[in-house]
């Protein structure tokens, strides 16, 4: 039995992956100065992106069915994440779609081991890099470029580049600085306050939902072969 399911990377916070549409020649964004993760944003600013839809689909059947459904979706006191699986939801129900939204506390506390392991210890570290350089004695340049710590602190707003300073931890913009008991009693407390960058994302996915195999394009398959050696783990 196969089950369909969607993965959400609702933290994320590339605002201009999901700001924009093409459709029909036409460039439609959404504008909005919101920070942070972008699951997280309020839907302010996307009646004027409706209005434009409304614009561009002309009156047809078939458009007025599609802007009923947009319409429905994102409006009222949603934030953009749960306005999206509701859109998605509806689009894909009647295929038993599961969607699997990765903003989520009860995912994040499942997986706060591997968020205290990487954080406090810096275990991606050395393995991407040993990955990696494999790869690139094969003629093959490296995906992404791995860091001594691969997680964001989110708040209301933000989503920081934890840094190691000395023996703390200071995220990048505030310079909040955490000791490393203070760290782990966070993580330990809150752990939907961290997402896990490109680098550590696949571990996470992996985590919750165990593949038996990983399809993919050319840069998906390069950002998972070289956290090979983690998902073994």
């Amino acid at each position: 039995m196969y089950i369909p399911t969607f993965i959400l990377g609702a933290e994320d916070h590339d605002v201009e992956e999901i700001n924009h549409i093409h459709l029909f020649n036409k460039k439609i964004v959404w504008e909005t100065n919101q920070t942070g993760s972008c699951g997280r944003f309020n839907l302010d600013g996307l009646e004027e992106v409706i209005e434009q839809l409304k614009e561009t689909l002309g009156g047809s059947a078939n458009a007025e069915s599609i802007l009923n459904r947009v319409q429905n979706a994102y409006s009222g006191y949603r934030t953009y994440g749960q306005a999206t699986r509701i859109f998605i939801h509806d689009l894909f129900n009647e295929y038993g779609l599961v969607i699997l939204d990765m903003d989520d506390s009860k995912l994040k506390n499942e997986f706060k081991s591997v968020i205290q392991d990487e954080i406090l210890n810096e275990t991606a570290l050395q393995n991407i890099i040993n990955t990696q350089e494999e790869i690139s004695n094969l003629g093959y340049k490296p995906a992404t470029f791995v860091r001594p710590i691969n997680f964001f602190y989110l708040g209301n707003g933000y989503r920081e580049r934890i840094e190691r300073e000395a023996e703390n931890f200071r995220l990048q913009q505030s310079g909040q600085l955490f000791t490393p008991e203070e760290m782990s009693a966070e993580i330990d407390s809150a752990p939907e306050n961290f997402s896990p960058n490109v680098n550590v994302r696949p571990v996470y996915q992996e985590f919750t939902l165990p593949n038996v195999a990983y399809i993919g394009g050319g840069g998906e398959l390069a950002y998972w072969l070289e956290r090979k050696i983690i998902l073994l783990h």
